[in-house]
């Protein structure tokens, strides 16, 4: 991880952990005023509105942009600055790998589109809502628990949320432009790392790889007692078990 991207974390990861606990809490409140019947109606509540994140109007997402950047610990913090540095260093290790291979040669130059602030933080929410959509205990504290499981559920959520803040990098690339070098070079030979010359295809993981990210390094289910919870949440809900594929999420 490089420090651009160390930087997007340390400013982003906790305003969006915050702005999920906060959002639970209004769940919770929604649901005693609307005296919704069950003991999980504060997290259906929560997915209700986990699922309208996507759906949002510009005049919402500009409000709860707003929100989460004044929760920036560093008030001195150039997101959009930052985001560009990342967007356009990503598309020219793309654009890089491919040529190095032979491949795009006399091809136009790849147009690259940063993304606003606003927009990048909003996929960051929904990828995030996505997951956190099957998970919605990690964001509610049991009376019963022990300090160790809270440790365990806070750990799970962020890694949640730092998978969906490098995934909207990925998801905000301007990948068909980009394609237009990786699909020639997907079947060009490339040199192994002993200099010796292989005929095989330059794989989506280098490409990952080459990108800063760590090849494989998908969320990873709860596990233990908050996995178990989830599981019978999800049924009582009448919605797919955890092992199950994720519930469709419009």
């Amino acid at each position: 991880m490089n420090e651009h991207q160390q930087q997007i974390h340390r400013n982003l990861a906790y305003p969006i952990h915050k702005f999920f606990y906060r959002l639970y809490l209004e769940s919770k409140q929604e649901a005693v005023r609307d005296k919704r019947s069950g003991a999980h109606a504060d997290l259906r509540v929560l997915q209700e509105k986990l699922q309208k994140i996507t759906k949002w109007s510009q005049k919402t997402v500009n409000d709860v942009i707003g929100l989460i950047t004044s929760w920036f610990h560093n008030r001195q913090f150039d997101l959009a600055k930052i985001l560009k540095a990342v967007v356009v260093g990503r598309t020219m290790i793309l654009v890089s790998i491919a040529r190095k291979e032979g491949a795009g040669a006399g091809a136009d130059n790849v147009r690259v589109e940063v993304p606003d602030v606003p927009a990048y933080i909003h996929t960051v929410l929904c990828l995030a809502a996505q997951q956190l959509f099957r998970f919605p205990s990690l964001v509610r504290v049991e009376e019963h628990e022990t300090e160790s499981d809270l440790d365990q559920k806070t750990q799970k959520l962020r890694s949640i949320i730092r998978q969906a803040i490098d995934n909207a990098v990925l998801d905000l690339l301007p990948s068909q432009s980009v394609n237009t070098y990786l699909e020639d070079a997907m079947n060009a030979k490339h040199f192994d790392c002993m200099g010796n010359a292989q005929s095989q295809p330059l794989s989506s993981a280098v490409a990952l790889s080459a990108l800063g990210f760590e090849v494989g390094d998908q969320p990873k289910e709860p596990e233990g007692p908050t996995k178990q919870v989830d599981q019978a949440l999800l049924q009582a809900l009448a919605l797919e078990p955890a092992h199950a594929p994720a519930p469709k999420f419009e």
